[in-house]
């Protein structure tokens, strides 16, 4: 359902190495994200929903593809989601995006593919296509590419095992509803309430609201902003030379961040 939320059609700040940013919404969530790595760029973050009912952290790899008028892209690494009630957890994966009519066209942003999700407490996975194929061998229809279909398999042992059994049929869209054995359990229509996220305060020095760049160019000073940009990114390119460099002295294995 989330998944309905995150088409937006803007190109963000590049984040430095280091980059914090802590946050609270109005129903008292708590949010901590930092970027630890440049190439590639690694995000990890931590949710701690009210009342610490729920858990959310993960790491965020993002890899991108081109095509002629399309960029092909995923978010790589892990997402976990535990709950304070039952001491439940279930790991996820998101599928690709594509972000079509780059160069000429309209703009469109869909997601396609497989997502999983694994509960292994009680040994049950769920597996989403989006985007799915329809028909037999010899004919296939085309749904519309937001459309989702998938099921809930009970195993014993693997999730992958042959002999696991379906226990619910998934179908619905990302974009509207979501139905479980055709019984809805989500729509777009419900007007789940969408909190506002505020900031923290006393932050770490590092969060991204101090950034030089972005302050400037709130302000409306787009030279000074493009100034601070050149500046920022300079940093960044001599701090990565001295941890080269100081893996060199030390004898460690340099790994690019």
């Amino acid at each position: 359902a989330g998944l309905s939320n995150t088409c937006v059609v803007k190109k963000p700040f590049n984040p430095i190495v280091g980059e914090t940013m802590e946050g609270l919404f109005e129903d008292g969530t708590q949010i901590f994200c930092e970027q630890v790595s440049h190439h590639p760029p690694v995000t990890n973050w931590q949710v701690i929903g009210p009342g610490e009912m729920f858990h959310f952290y993960g790491s965020g790899e993002l890899c991108a593809s081109f095509r002629a008028n399309a960029v092909k892209g995923h978010q790589e690494g892990i997402h976990c989601i535990e709950f304070a009630l039952d001491g439940g957890k279930i790991i996820y994966g998101l599928p690709e995006v594509w972000v079509r009519g780059v160069a000429w066209g309209d703009r469109i942003i869909e997601y396609d593919g497989l997502m999983t999700f694994h509960d292994p407490k009680n040994k049950i996975v769920a597996e989403v296509k989006i985007n799915p194929d329809v028909g037999g061998w010899f004919f296939k229809k085309k749904l519309p590419s937001d459309y989702i279909a998938g099921d809930i398999f009970q195993y014993k042992s693997d999730p992958k095992e042959p002999t696991r059994s379906s226990v619910s049929k998934i179908s619905g869209s990302w974009m509207g509803c979501v139905l479980f054995d055709n019984k809805r359990y989500w729509t777009i229509k419900d007007n789940t309430p969408k909190f506002s996220l505020l900031p923290a305060e006393n932050p770490l020095p590092s969060d991204s609201r101090y950034r030089e760049d972005v302050l400037n160019l709130k302000s409306g000073s787009l030279d000074e902003a493009a100034d601070w940009k050149a500046k920022l990114e300079d940093r960044q390119r001599n701090e990565a030379k001295i941890r080269k460099e100081y893996c060199r002295t030390k004898g460690i294995d340099y790994v690019p961040v």
